[in-house]
């Protein structure tokens, strides 16, 4: 492969990933002022109840996405009779899937909100989310295609049009003041996304090849399931929290991790977005064996990821009180503060690592993964059973941050015995040593804390346009 192609993947990445951010940051920011908006109608105890509900409806989600969605990353990039056989297989999976699980959680909510939560709003609002199911499921998996086709900006565009939907309807809805109102406008947010996704994969001119498909269904099925344990894994540490909160009784706790929690994911949506990217062209330089552009890639990614992930996180916990006012005064709390500067060091954990779980599957060891993701769930639901009762929200933060730490070391070391990549770089050590510094400093709450933290954080800016300038010119 010549200096030409291996500079055009790296563009490929960070043109792809800053594509997905963009859009990613138009549709967040929609997406927080909705939690805002739904906050101040709720109030703590019932935004908690609602934030519990959206915490099962996405583990419900993530189930029903059977692994399909890094699935298709895998084999259904491009446009020739194998790949429009393996898009006809993922049809067939996933369209028996999302049937099978909105039913679930339609007829079982009301049952789970009692046996597990006591919770008797909860029982109500619950089984709703059954038929929002049915629609937002078949909108991940046309999303993922899209990604897989290269088409980022109709990906993007999807979930935009999901956040300003949702912030739309319940400002319309507002009147109603209740719980009702809230679910009513996630569900037609997600009508007009489903409408707007079927447009966009008409244009792509991929046509699902269905009766080739049925015969790969065992094959796309056994390579998907261990990617739906890994990607539940990475999803339930993200919901654990919160759901354990809820079974303890801690219903304005849950309103307050979730609200920190959003704050932390919209701050670090360059990463998610750059990983997304970053999956096909690794998978790619796998299949053709370019191991030596495979670790290029991933170590310029990861520095990245890192610098601006660290940046990001220090400016959001300097900010950190004014940002939780906007949720109302309940959110303000020194408690509010703690969990975000844990959830905020967990964030930067994963960057400064890299797309260790995204490398991992891309290059078969979706096995492997399997297994790692088995350990997580299991590390994650012991701390917060641990923790949760002596310490609340901050417990349920901590072992986050505990979980995340211990899974990213064992999959770093996995990644060195299969590829040979290596992470105790000198300049990655002393930035990773300088944001929890940072963090450590702005929890104490002195002021020249902060003072210290801005001018990191200026330097690591500096860093990052030195690095991109470089990269321009070579280009």
């Amino acid at each position: 492969m010549g200096n030409t192609e291996k500079l055009e993947n790296i563009s490929t990445i960070f043109k792809g990933g800053s594509i997905l951010f963009l859009g990613n940051v138009l549709s967040k920011g929609p997406a927080l002022l909705f939690l805002i908006v739904a906050t101040r109608i709720l109030g703590v105890d019932g935004f908690g109840t609602l934030a519990l509900a959206l915490s099962i409806y996405a583990v419900s989600q993530n189930i029903a996405l059977l692994g399909l969605s890094n699935t298709i990353q895998r084999f259904i990039s491009g446009n020739n009779e194998q790949v429009r056989a393996y898009y006809g297989a993922v049809i067939l999976i996933g369209l028996l899937g999302t049937i099978f699980f909105s039913g679930v959680l339609f007829f079982s909510g009301a049952f789970i909100a009692n046996a597990l939560f006591k919770n008797k709003a909860l029982a109500e609002i619950l089984p709703w989310f059954g038929p929002i199911l049915l629609i937002t499921v078949p909108v991940q998996l046309l999303s993922a295609v899209l990604r897989a086709q290269g088409n980022m900006k109709q990906a993007a565009a999807l979930n935009v049009i999901n956040s300003a939907g949702r912030l739309f309807f319940v400002c319309i809805l507002a009147f109603l003041g209740s719980l009702g109102g809230v679910i009513a406008a996630v569900g037609l947010a997600s009508i007009v996304q489903l409408f707007f996704a079927i447009l966009f994969i008409i244009r792509v001119k991929l046509r699902p090849d269905l009766k080739t498909g049925c015969r790969l269904i065992p094959k796309v099925f056994n390579y998907s399931l261990p990617l739906l344990v890994a990607g539940f894994g990475y999803f339930q540490v993200q919901q654990t929290g919160r759901l354990m909160l809820g079974y303890y009784g801690y219903t304005a706790g849950v309103g307050q991790y979730t609200a920190v929690s959003n704050i932390i994911q919209t701050a670090g949506l360059f990463h998610g977005s750059v990983i997304s990217a970053f999956m096909p062209p690794i998978a790619r330089a796998y299949e053709a064996k370019e191991f030596c552009e495979l670790k290029k890639n991933y170590h310029i990614t990861r520095k990245m990821l890192a610098s601006v992930s660290g940046i990001v996180v220090i400016l959001v916990v300097v900010l950190g009180s004014y940002v939780l006012n906007l949720f109302g005064p309940d959110f303000t709390s020194r408690n509010g503060y703690l969990v975000m500067i844990l959830l905020g060091a967990s964030s930067f954990v994963s960057s400064w690592f890299g797309p260790t779980g995204a490398l991992l599957q891309m290059t078969d060891g979706n096995k492997l993964e399997f297994l790692n993701t088995i350990l997580l769930m299991l590390l994650n639901v012991i701390l917060n059973l641990i923790l949760i009762p002596h310490m609340g929200v901050i417990g349920a933060a901590g072992a986050i941050l505990l979980s995340n730490i211990m899974t990213n070391i064992l999959q770093s070391v996995q990644i060195y015995l299969r590829i040979g990549i290596t992470y105790l770089h000198f300049d990655m050590v002393i930035w990773f040593i300088s944001v929890i510094t940072c963090l450590y400093l702005l929890g104490t709450g002195l002021w020249w804390g902060k003072v210290i933290s801005l001018f990191v954080a200026g330097m690591g800016i500096i860093y990052i346009l030195i690095k991109l300038n470089s990269v321009r010119k070579h280009l």
